[in-house]
């Protein structure tokens, strides 16, 4: 139901949020040691910050899509109420009724997927 790419980003942000529970953990094991080479630098991402900047340009341009046309579909919508029209079969700006229902819910869930 959701994209590819969505469900990638998902699964590597699960992946990330545990990298970085297991660093906070690795963290508070050597404040007990003022030994500095106990002390590591760690990317949370695992990824360089042009690759972290990339993805996150990535996941604002779907996120954006994804509101342009939930924003569209909900205007064909309200055109629908507006104009009175009656018959769910009828096309309207290729739409009938129930795929243009159909597809503002799928809009909406791709929506929430995003945040």
């Amino acid at each position: 139901m959701l994209l590819p790419d969505t469900i990638k980003d998902y699964h590597m942000l699960l992946d990330l949020e545990d990298e970085r529970q297991e660093i906070d953990s690795e963290k508070y094991n050597c404040t007990s040691s003022n030994d500095s080479n106990n002390i590591q630098r760690f990317n949370n991402t695992g990824l360089s910050p042009a690759q972290t900047r990339q993805l996150k340009i990535q996941r604002y341009q779907r996120k954006k899509s994804t509101s342009q046309t939930l924003s569209h579909l909900q205007s064909l919508l309200h055109r629908r109420t507006r104009l009175q029209i009656e018959d769910p079969g009828e096309i309207m700006d290729g739409y009938d009724y129930e795929s243009l229902l159909r597809n503002s819910r799928i809009e909406t869930l791709r929506e929430c997927a995003e945040e």
